[in-house]
């Protein structure tokens, strides 16, 4: 901690650590605001969990197949293609 800038905690064997009686107690406020573009006025708080599931299908794809992509979104016609080139270059699964 510091007291008129000195530390007086040179390590951390000696810094005291937070517990919980010494916690402020929470205070809890709800907002109420619409969100316009959102549907009934709602606001997302899910795009955390989504943000991996792309990448991952894509993996999946990649791993299945034997090729790689180098961008998103991947349609039909871009896994034709680069299966295509991949089997006409000599690489990827040859069961495609």
């Amino acid at each position: 901690m510091k007291e008129r800038s000195k530390i007086t905690n040179a390590n951390f064997k000696k810094y005291p650590l937070i517990k919980a009686k010494d916690m402020p107690k929470p205070k809890i406020l709800l907002v109420e605001e619409g969100e316009e573009p959102g549907p009934y006025g709602a606001k997302s708080i899910g795009e955390v969990a989504v943000v991996p599931a792309p990448a991952a299908i894509i993996n999946a794809i990649s791993d299945a197949l034997g090729v790689n992509f180098f961008h998103m979104p991947v349609t039909v016609k871009d896994v034709i293609e680069v299966c295509t080139n991949a089997n006409n270059a000599g690489g990827g699964n040859t069961k495609i």
